[in-house]
């Protein structure tokens, strides 16, 4: 194994909405913030690391509401999880974080 495998990460992308214009480029009821939550997962002796992202959410309080009650079902559904979250964010479309919350344990549903 080399490094490039160690170091890649899967991505889940539950569904994107578009943003719609009025012709002028204006957007109209434009998403502009989401969520991301990093974990490790692998199975065996084998781990990488792994992100869930959410759908665009209109503002940051609806993004952040929305992680902190889906991000550790997410985590925990995903195959071969670890069981820890090691960073959950929010994000605004441009790619800046807007909000951090470090390590938290899940609960694994299996």
């Amino acid at each position: 194994m080399d490094n490039n495998d160690k170091n890649n990460k899967t991505n889940i992308n539950m569904s994107e909405n578009s943003i719609k214009t009025d012709g002028s480029g204006d957007s109209i009821g434009s998403n502009e913030y989401r969520w991301v939550a990093e974990f490790l997962a692998g199975p065996g002796g084998y781990m990488e690391k792994a992100e869930v992202v959410s759908d665009w959410f209109p503002n940051r309080q609806a993004a952040t509401d929305d992680a902190l009650s889906r991000a550790n079902n997410e985590v925990s559904d995903y195959p071969f999880s670890r069981g820890r979250i090691l960073k959950l964010i929010v994000e605004d479309k441009h790619g800046s974080v807007v909000e951090l919350s470090n390590v938290r344990n899940v609960t694994s549903r299996r």
